[in-house]
């Protein structure tokens, strides 16, 4: 099997790779460029910040696999091996996903307790809200 530049690009993975890079690259650059807006326009709000910031890395990786997962679902049925990618693809998904939902729920949590601090001389709110 000679590994030539003619090998490969008459490879039937030529194409699908190629999409699936070019898919990666704009998720990534989407992301970098819509977290810059997003922490600009959510500047405001400390609850809002904070959930910014904690989705920031589990986002950096949902945006690819959702990329990917449409790449590989346009990608004909008879490529071989493709059902087997589409499947790990679609649980690496999930599993950021799942890990995205996670992150926003402690984005929310540490914001609010932001919200709240509790080295004041008051801080029976704060305590309250930090205790539940």
């Amino acid at each position: 099997m000679p590994w030539t530049a003619d090998w490969i690009i008459s490879s039937t993975w030529f194409q699908p790779a190629l999409a699936a890079a070019a898919a990666v690259l704009a998720a990534l650059l989407a992301h970098r460029i819509g977290r810059r807006v997003l922490l600009r326009v959510v500047r405001f709000s400390i609850v809002l910040t904070h959930l910014v910031r904690h989705m920031d890395r589990p986002a950096a990786f949902v945006l690819p696999f959702f990329a990917l997962q449409i790449v590989w679902h346009g990608v004909p049925d008879n490529l071989r091996g493709v059902d087997a990618v589409r499947h790990f693809n679609g649980v690496l998904l999930i599993a950021c996903v799942t890990w995205l939902a996670v992150a926003a729920a402690r984005g929310i949590a540490a914001g609010i307790i932001a919200r709240h601090p509790s080295d004041v001389s008051d801080n029976l709110q704060a305590r309250r809200i930090q205790t539940q």
